[in-house]
């Protein structure tokens, strides 16, 4: 239990609560928890029902690399609407709704 201490000064929890002395079971499993957080959501990704093309990939790839909407239009010779609607497409076949949902999941499916 010498991992506790550390684990509320690093999450800022308060002082331990009557309930987590009586379950120890609990707190142990909240330490574990902390030390390893993506073992309990780290679920194998279904694959894509449809496979993203290759300038989706390209766009996806500089997204990753930090450019701006404005900088992959620039890049790729496109409009910034363009841009916007391949965004949108990809985030429809990733199934995400956020530039940093895309990057994750296409991690883990291996794209990028």
């Amino acid at each position: 239990m010498a991992a506790v201490p550390l684990l509320r000064t690093k999450l800022f929890i308060p002082p331990l609560r009557a309930e987590w002395v009586a379950r120890p079971r609990l707190t142990q499993r909240l330490v574990e928890t902390a030390r390893h957080p993506l073992t309990l959501i780290s679920a194998p990704s279904p694959p894509l029902i449809e496979p993203l093309t290759e300038r989706e990939l390209e766009l996806l790839r500089l997204v990753a690399a930090g450019y701006s909407n404005k900088q992959i239009a620039q890049e790729l010779f496109l409009a910034v609407g363009t841009v916007k609607k391949h965004l949108n497409n990809i985030f429809g076949k990733l199934e995400v709704g956020s530039r940093t949902q895309a990057i994750i999941r296409a991690q883990e499916l291996d794209l990028l």
